[in-house]
């Protein structure tokens, strides 16, 4: 058993845990002796929390290493982003590009996955600095096929995939405002 000290006109709480202590005024003591728990109001208008000198030291390296910038380490920007459906074994490689045929970074990808009888799952993935994402885990067998819809600003494009005739797809997108036509050599 540890033993506390409190100043005058205070007593060692029965509740005090070994590393601190807790003063409580003589009519919070009381307070804690009946068994009524409305009375625990007066330990926080009265009562003095002390810590130990060993509860101060892990306080206060808390607060420094919290005070530390964090350093954040930058992903790779030319790591592939992907997203796993977790539904199969297909997957779709995807290509954003522009008219010009340059990537587009941070191009938002879009498909909703229709298995099973009413089952359906929407994933999005955004694009590299390389301009390209891809889905994984597609299931071979799905009720419609996959519309991937690739959006940048007033730009977009889509691509159409059958997973059960071709279960890994690549697709280059080309991004176009929509007022603009297709160019049929592409």
């Amino acid at each position: 058993m540890f033993r506390q000290s409190c100043s005058s006109g205070f007593q060692a709480s029965p509740y005090a845990t070994p590393g601190s202590s807790v003063c409580l005024s003589a009519v919070c003591v009381e307070a804690f002796r009946g068994n009524e728990i409305r009375h625990v109001i007066c330990h926080e208008n009265v009562a003095r929390l002390r810590y130990s000198h060993s509860m101060r030291a892990i306080s206060t390296l808390i607060l420094l290493l919290a005070s530390f910038p964090v350093v954040a380490q930058s992903a790779d920007p030319h790591s592939i982003p992907a997203v796993d459906a977790g539904l199969g074994s297909c997957s779709a490689d995807l290509t954003i590009t522009d008219t010009a045929n340059k990537p587009v970074y941070n191009a938002k990808i879009e498909v909703r996955v229709s298995y099973g009888r009413f089952h359906r799952m929407d994933l999005e993935v955004s694009t590299n600095i390389d301009g390209k994402a891809r889905f994984t885990g597609i299931p071979a067998n799905t009720r419609h096929g996959l519309l991937y819809q690739a959006s940048e600003g007033d730009r977009a494009g889509n691509a159409f995939q059958d997973p059960s005739n071709k279960c890994n797809a690549q697709f280059t997108i080309v991004l176009r405002k929509s007022s603009q036509p297709p160019d049929p050599d592409q």
